[in-house]
């Protein structure tokens, strides 16, 4: 898993790739969807190797310009919100996850 420690924070966005200092993510597509996980993903490729950080869960909006997704990464609850008109990108993250 990545060792990032919070993703929050703004980007910019260059295609599928969001890059904020030294960190750069991707979000790519899963070549073959099972039962459970989005299609969507982000994956940390700060380092030449890369690492899975989590699944994207998009949820629906009436905005054109942006489109919303969620996801979970080191017990935080994160929204990654992508502005493709202005080509950047904002991840803010929430409570953390309470598991019972």
């Amino acid at each position: 898993m990545a060792k990032l420690f919070n993703l929050a924070g703004s980007y910019s966005m260059a295609g599928n790739f969001l890059k904020n200092g030294n960190v750069k993510l991707l979000i790519a597509k899963r070549k073959e969807i099972t039962k459970g996980k989005s299609s969507t993903f982000l994956l940390d490729k700060s380092k030449k190797q890369g690492a899975y950080i989590s699944s994207l869960y998009y949820l629906p909006e009436n905005s054109t310009s942006t489109e919303t997704y969620s996801f979970d990464y080191q017990g935080h609850n994160y929204t990654l919100v992508l502005n493709k008109a202005s080509q950047t990108a904002t991840i803010n993250q929430k409570s953390p996850l309470v598991y019972q």
